[in-house]
C-alpha cells in the first residue's frame, strides 16, 4: 500500500494521510529500510516535510542503514520550495549519519542553489562555490548529471564564462570517448545542454 502512496504523482492527499494514521502504529516496531523510505516518501507527498525528516531521523536513532536515496524526496521538495532551513536541516541529519549525498542529491541541491530571487554574487558565494567544493571533494563534480545542471544554471543566471567552463568540461568528456553508443538518459542530458549552450552562445 505504501508503496502505491508514495509513487503516485498527483497524490491523493486525505487517502495518504489515512493510510499514515495506520502506518505510524506500528513505528514502535522494527522496520525495515524500505519501509521507512517509503513512509518518508508518503509523507513529503503530502507536505508533511517536517514528519518525513522525524521519520528518516528516527530510522537512524534505531540504526536502521538508509542510503541516500531514502532521503531524495525531501531533498528535492525542500529544493523546489527553496526552502533553506528545512534544507539545511535534512543535510545536517544526513551527514551526521555518515550519508553521502549522491549526484541525484546533489542535482537537487544545485536546484536550489541556482534558484530563488537573491542577488546572483550571493548564489554564486554563499550557495554554489561551497556545494561545488563538497561535489569536488566526494568525486562527483565531473559526472554527467552534474555537469548538464552547471551548465544550465551557471547560463541561466547570466554567468556566460563560468557556464563556458563547464560546457568545456563536457568537450573534454566528449573528445575522450570514441564510441559513444547509445547515449545513458544522463548524458543525453548533458549533450542535450551542451548543444542548447552552444546555440545561444553563437547562434
Amino acid at each position: 500500500m505504501l508503496e502505491i502512496v508514495a509513487d503516485t504523482s498527483n497524490p491523493d492527499v486525505t487517502f495518504i494521510r489515512t493510510v499514515l494514521s495506520h502506518s505510524s502504529q506500528v513505528l514502535g516496531r522494527p522496520l525495515t529500510q524500505n519501509y521507512y523510505a517509503l513512509l518518508a516518501k508518503a509523507l513529503v507527498a503530502c507536505g508533511e516535510g517536517q514528519q518525513a525528516l522525524s521519520t528518516l531521523v528516527d530510522a537512524a536513532q534505531r540504526k536502521v542503514d538508509l542510503n541516500a536515496a531514502a532521503w531524495e524526496p525531501l531533498i528535492a521538495r525542500c529544493a523546489q520550495l527553496q526552502d533553506r532551513v528545512g534544507l539545511h536541516a535534512a543535510k545536517e541529519h544526513m551527514k551526521a549519519c555518515g550519508i553521502v549525498p549522491t549526484p541525484v542529491v546533489y542535482r537537487h541541491l544545485l536546484d536550489f542553489a541556482f534558484g530563488g530571487t537573491i542577488d546572483p554574487d550571493v548564489k554564486i558565494r554563499e550557495r554554489l562555490q561551497p556545494l561545488k567544493a563538497e561535489m569536488e571533494a566526494n568525486g562527483v563534480l565531473t559526472k554527467p548529471i552534474i555537469l548538464s545542471c552547471l551548465l544550465n544554471g551557471y547560463s541561466g543566471i547570466g554567468e556566460a564564462e563560468e557556464a563556458a567552463v563547464w560546457a568545456g568540461e563536457i568537450q573534454k568528456i566528449i573528445a575522450a570517448r570514441s564510441d559513444w553508443g547509445e547515449p545513458e538518459p544522463e548524458e543525453l542530458e548533458m549533450l542535450e545542454a551542451l548543444v542548447t549552450f552552444m546555440e545561444r552562445r553563437f547562434g
